[in-house]
């Protein structure tokens, strides 16, 4: 009888818990690069820019918010072409330590690489590395900004 009480009232605060907790968050994974891509591509295909924006590192977040300039050129097309290139496709992910590098197969139409940190526990892409360092110049082709250096490898130091 003892038992069956606390497993109702154990259901109950679940349900209190869980309850409370709006739709939009429960739906926010970043436990893992792999769980925050995904969480990214739910975001993408419902061109939710929200959504996407706390995928990224709070230093992208807050350039987000602060660059007029980039923020004018935003579009929910954006976020569904973004869906388009990443869902389905395969990759590879390196992790170093705190840091991964998730690579997708060169036959698809976006081989840039996505750059994930782990930021107070959770998994976020580095958008500002990307955005800073990478010339993207249609949907197939990418170059880094400065060649004449191993980017991947800078970024690994800091």
């Amino acid at each position: 009888m003892a038992v069956k009480k606390i497993t109702l009232l154990c259901l109950s605060l679940l349900l209190l818990f869980f309850g409370n907790i709006p739709a939009s968050a429960r739906d926010m994974d970043f436990s893992s690069p792999e769980a925050t891509f995904k969480t990214y591509l739910r975001a993408c295909k419902a061109m939710d820019f929200e959504k996407a924006d706390m995928c990224y590192t709070k230093e992208f977040r807050d350039f987000i918010k602060t660059n007029k300039r980039y923020r004018a050129h935003r579009h929910p097309g954006q976020l569904k072409n973004e869906y388009h290139y990443l869902h389905g496709k395969k990759y590879k992910l390196e992790r170093h330590g705190r840091k991964a590098i998730m690579r997708f197969s060169k036959e698809f139409d976006r081989p840039e690489p996505l750059y994930f940190v782990k930021e107070r526990g959770a998994w976020k892409i580095d958008g500002m590395f990307s955005f800073d360092n990478v010339v993207i110049e249609d949907s197939a082709h990418w170059h880094w900004r400065n060649p004449s250096i191993d980017n991947e490898k800078e970024w690994l130091r800091k």
